[in-house]
């Protein structure tokens, strides 16, 4: 938490509408804050720690959403200045601070528009780029778990223990106690998965391991054109260059992959989109399929002008500004795939022809997800899906199917699980709820058990006395003081430095059944 002094200008009701109006424009109305209508200043200030709450939640962070303030002595200047205390949640220090400072700093003037609210929130998720969590799973876990009131324990090394006690669990992202650390290792090289699935009689990869540029031509000379070369040991598309058709687009390709590994794959290109289809628990939680950057046509402009115009549209943009480079443009790359195609940057495609224009579908290369009903999904696809998670042992698993139409069945058109990744991020754009129903699932019995707190007398004597009929040796009943910790009966630890981390201690021991 953070906790600070909010001083505010004495001012009429009239001013501190204007105020409550200005705040207003950047608040993120979905927050679960009810927004009070008055006008006080008081009133104001937890509004002001509300909307910097809210700010951090849109920029994709978990926070709790209660805030406090109370006024202080009137400072001798009382006509032109009241003081406030002000706490607030502040996991992630350094952002909350940098929030609030950008939001004073914001011009304080009434302008409807919203166009000057979308720039200058960018601009602040932009300045904030390399503060921001890598990973999106375990901020959205923590919301997840902030929202159905499940005691959340922050490990090192991005570590998190949900419930209490017995129901405790432990997770790194979508990772858990029960994720095999054999299909962690498996799914970690996908040499090794294909491998696997193959002798599963599952659609595994066929490829060649290779060590320079001329090994990789050669490599795709015996598999027959066309072919992808990717790193045998990364996620996510790095250096991956798919539908290569000539010897000199493998050698360059070879080059982009080795840059970034020297595991090296030549496989075999399978034709299709790649899929990915999210498992938990024998469940499919989500379905996406994933589009390569590129152009629709819409009958009339060039593909040049349809490349200028995909900048423009908010997503692009600012994925752009993040990496300081167009995400999609006429380069070497685009131009390769446009002659493969017989195309030049003139040339008007008809209205709702896709063009492809990058070798790789993730986001950071222009691409995009599109999220698929399981309606549209055939029963066969997501029966290999969860065949496979079982295979490797993995409760989250993220299953990449590349298919043509994921309507049809794997075992009656071209298709290839290109990649298993034991550690999938789910996404929260289009499917807010999805962390909260893993969670639901993740804890079929609950997340909580018994837990008394008992308030003492700072004194070794009065905590021995209290303590000592909880003492009793019945199974599973846990008891934390600042002496220790004692599980049924016994003392299992030495002291703390204070007793909330010798009850915080207590909560996530699995061998509890009920604690005070």
């Amino acid at each position: 938490g953070l906790r600070g002094l909010v001083m505010v200008r004495h001012v009429d009701a009239h001013q501190l509408d204007q105020v409550r109006f200005f705040l207003s424009r950047f608040f993120t109305p979905a927050v679960t804050h009810e927004q009070s209508l008055s006008t006080t200043p008081r009133d104001l200030v937890n509004f002001f720690l509300q909307t910097v709450v809210s700010l951090q939640q849109e920029l994709g962070l978990a926070l709790d959403t209660h805030t406090h303030v109370s006024e202080l002595r009137r400072s001798k200047d009382e006509n032109t200045w009241l003081r406030f205390q002000a706490i607030m949640p502040a996991p992630h220090f350094r952002i909350t601070m940098h929030v609030i400072q950008w939001l004073v700093r914001q011009p304080w003037y009434k302008d409807t528009s919203p166009e000057p609210v979308i720039r200058a929130k960018q601009e602040l998720a932009m300045g904030l780029q390399s503060q921001l969590p890598k990973s999106i799973n375990n901020e959205s876990i923590r919301s997840a778990a902030l929202k159905l009131g499940i005691p959340c324990f922050n490990m090192p090394a991005g570590m998190l223990v949900l419930g209490m006690g017995e129901r405790s669990k432990w997770l790194q992202s979508t990772q858990s106690h029960a994720t095999s650390a054999i299909g962690v290792q498996i799914a970690s090289s996908k040499k090794l998965t294909a491998h696997v699935l193959k002798t599963c009689g599952l659609p595994g990869a066929i490829h060649e391991s290779v060590h320079s540029a001329e090994e990789a031509e050669m490599a795709a000379a015996r598999l027959g054109f066309p072919v992808v070369v990717k790193p045998e040991n990364l996620e996510r598309g790095v250096g991956v260059s798919a539908d290569l058709r000539s010897a000199s687009a493998v050698r360059r390709a070879f080059d982009i992959a080795h840059q970034h590994s020297d595991r090296i794959l030549v496989e075999r290109h399978c034709p299709g989109f790649t899929h990915r289809i999210s498992v938990f628990n024998r469940k499919i939680v989500r379905v996406s399929k994933r589009i390569a950057g590129g152009v629709v046509g819409d009958g009339h402009s060039s593909i040049r002008a349809l490349l200028l115009a995909e900048p423009q549209k908010l997503g692009n943009s600012r994925l752009q500004r993040r990496q300081d480079r167009p995400l999609l443009a006429l380069d070497d790359e685009a131009m390769d795939l446009l002659i493969q195609d017989q195309l030049t940057p003139e040339h008007v495609l008809e209205k709702g022809r896709y063009l492809r224009l990058r070798r790789r579908d993730n986001i950071n290369a222009g691409g995009r997800n599109e999220r698929i009903p399981m309606a549209h999904v055939h029963p066969d696809n997501v029966a290999l899906s969860i065949t496979i998670a079982d295979l490797l042992g993995l409760d989250f698993a993220g299953i990449d199917l590349i298919i043509h139409d994921i309507s049809n069945s794997w075992r009656d058109t071209p298709s290839l699980v290109c990649e298993v990744n034991s550690m999938p991020q789910l996404g929260v754009g289009s499917d807010p709820e999805a962390y909260v129903h893993i969670l639901q699932d993740f804890f079929p019995q609950g997340w909580s058990i018994p837990a008394r707190l008992i308030i003492v007398p700072d004194r070794e004597d009065a905590r021995t006395v209290v303590r000592q009929p909880f003492l009793e040796a019945n199974w599973g009943h846990g008891v934390s003081d600042i002496a220790g910790l004692w599980v049924s009966g016994k003392p299992v630890t030495k002291g703390f430095v204070y007793g909330f981390a010798a009850a915080q201690a207590l909560l996530m021991r699995p061998d509890v059944s009920r604690v005070d």
